[in-house]
């Protein structure tokens, strides 16, 4: 693995505390420093790709050009099992803003919002994707792109033996050990596509089949570079039903939980 870096500068978020700690004044300045600082941050992604031979677009083609990319030569910290080189967080950064930035693209209906409903939700003050008509605005549902990424950069460099150990927590008297509990999720085959059906499934989330235009992606596509991706739309009797990747549990969210 290789990475040509090309003069890229890493993401400076402001704050290095989860933003769940943060005050809300501060963790909204975080939100803001964020999308004021997305054209800056996608430039540099496409700079960088385009160094390393991949020309980013929103074509599905180029997207999933982005995701192997990406499960090549995303790197762990080897000081730090089951962590990433510092860089690779920036990079995570990027990856998910522009992964929103399409679908935002392409279902106008969504858009970026600064998660404040409920203390206990993992994605409390963080940036998210929002606006999913399919859904009861109530529930405050949301795609966490930024989470979703890093998740999988974990998942990646964990299939390469970089494991890391979180010990054991008391809840109630009860000893609890968190690697147990990860260790059950580990070992699952990498979606090699998971960009890729990570916008699948926003589509289907994110509009209901009368409003969709002709414009919008095919949710039927076999893969990202089949003729039917990024054509117009099936007849609704055809669609695939998406789900969302399974991925490891987040072991800093377990222990919220816990």
């Amino acid at each position: 693995m290789s990475v040509n870096w090309d003069g890229y500068e890493a993401f400076e978020p402001g704050s290095s505390d989860p933003s769940r700690v943060l005050s809300r004044a501060v963790a909204r300045g975080v939100f803001g420093h964020c999308m004021e600082t997305k054209p800056t941050r996608l430039k540099m992604l496409r700079r960088l790709l385009k160094a390393n031979g991949v020309e980013l677009t929103d074509a599905d083609s180029s997207i999933q050009d982005l995701n192997e990319w990406f499960l090549v030569n995303v790197d762990a910290d080897a000081q730090q099992p089951g962590r990433l080189l510092p860089i690779w967080y920036s990079v995570c950064h990027d990856v998910a803003l522009f992964l929103g930035e399409v679908m935002i693209g392409r279902h106008p209906n969504l858009h970026w919002e600064f998660f404040i409903w409920g203390k206990t939700n993992v994605a409390f003050q963080r940036h998210v994707i929002m606006g999913m008509s399919t859904e009861d605005s109530k529930l405050r549902t949301n795609i966490d792109i930024d989470r979703m990424v890093v998740a999988y950069a974990h998942q990646i460099v964990e299939s390469r033996g970089s494991i890391p150990s979180y010990g054991k927590v008391e809840v109630r008297g009860a000893t609890v050990d968190v690697d147990a509990i990860v260790e059950d999720h580990r070992g699952r085959e990498l979606d090699t596509q998971a960009f890729w059906n990570w916008l699948r499934m926003a589509a289907e989330r994110a509009i209901s089949w009368c409003g969709r235009s002709p414009n919008w992606p095919s949710l039927t596509a076999a893969s990202p570079r089949s003729p039917a991706s990024n054509l117009s739309d099936p007849e609704p009797d055809s669609r695939s039903v998406l789900r969302a990747p399974r991925r490891a549990p987040d072991p800093e969210v377990l222990r919220q939980r816990l």
